[in-house]
């Protein structure tokens, strides 16, 4: 999530978030994803996950955070009066007889979804590994896994993907070779799994530098 973060302060500081219509994606990116879209600051998502590593740490720390964010996303988003600031989506993997759904799934638009426990699930779905955390979330009666599963090496159409795990490209903002943040981001390899504050923040500064120099290559 951090690394999403950083690319995300970049993309606003020269106004380029004006451009984004819609913003989704899988596993935790679907989570930050929800966020920025209904219009949480990214310092605020910053500091929210660094607090959820001082009380859950280690690998916990994102099955706690995917549920406190959950259980809270209707204060956070539904009884707001305002509208959402991006179209958000997320991006989940079905289970129907026991074979996955091979491919992502979107669900677009949440509002049309207005049971609150759908929405809830509908992130956990995205951002939930059951194999790790609790119980299997369900998604329209249907067992989900995380949707990032699949995502790590997917780019979308016609869409702008920032990834940590890919490298740079026109329409990927991720790393670039024989680069201190290619280092970092290498040997932080399983920070997002057993996160610690240091680790994050290295992560963020990396996203936020490969975004930066992704504007000055790609849109200059």
């Amino acid at each position: 999530m951090h690394y999403y973060i950083g690319a995300w302060r970049a993309l606003k500081e020269v106004n380029y978030t004006d451009k984004i219509t819609s913003l989704g994606g899988g596993s935790s990116g679907s989570l930050t994803a929800f966020l920025l879209a209904a219009g949480v600051d990214h310092d605020t998502i910053d500091k929210k996950i660094c607090e959820y590593t001082l009380m859950y740490p280690n690998i916990h720390c994102w099955g706690k955070m995917s549920k406190i964010v959950g259980d809270t996303i209707d204060e956070w988003i539904l009884n707001s009066n305002d509208q959402w600031k991006y179209q958000p989506y997320a991006v989940i993997t079905n289970i129907q007889n026991n074979i996955p759904f091979i491919g992502p799934r979107f669900i677009i638009s949440p509002e049309r979804y207005n049971n609150f426990d759908n929405i809830k699930n509908l992130i956990l779905s995205s951002c939930y590994i059951p194999f790790w955390y609790e119980k299997v979330p369900k998604w329209q009666n249907r067992f989900a896994l995380d949707g990032g599963v699949f995502l790590m090496n997917l780019t979308i159409p016609n869409t702008l993907t920032i990834s940590p795990y890919m490298q740079m490209q026109h329409n990927i903002i991720g790393y670039e070779q024989n680069t201190e943040e290619e280092k970092i981001l290498k040997k932080r390899k399983f920070a997002s799994l057993l996160p610690n504050k240091e680790h994050l923040l290295q992560i963020r500064d990396c996203g936020y530098t490969n975004a930066k120099n992704w504007l000055i290559k790609y849109n200059s």
